[in-house]
């Protein structure tokens, strides 16, 4: 399936594992918050198909944190997988209680 980590807590919704990975070992990962399986989703993709919207909250409250600071653009939002899908379309079956 060629998932990273990131994809792996994305998939189990494991929120503890996410947050360590990248409060301890950002430096090193921080990549792999944008890197693409085989089916090229990224690990935002998996969290929306498995409807895990902590995951997704936690993910793009680290990449604001410091793309802010660089002044980058998120493309995770925009990223398409094999099958022209953005994390979007995979979520939009799902209905999720933002309160």
């Amino acid at each position: 399936e060629g998932n990273s980590i990131f994809h792996l807590c994305a998939k189990f919704n494991n929120t503890e594992s996410l947050q360590y990975f990248l409060n301890n070992y950002l430096n090193e990962t921080y990549s792999l918050l944008f890197e693409k399986n085989f089916s090229d989703n990224t690990s935002i993709h998996t969290a929306s198909h498995y409807g895990n919207l902590d995951i997704i909250k936690i993910i793009l409250a680290k990449i604001n944190e410091i793309e802010n600071k660089e002044k980058k653009e998120n493309i995770l939002l925009t990223s398409l997988n094999k099958y022209g899908q953005t994390c979007f379309h995979l979520g939009n079956n799902l209905t999720f209680s933002v309160c």
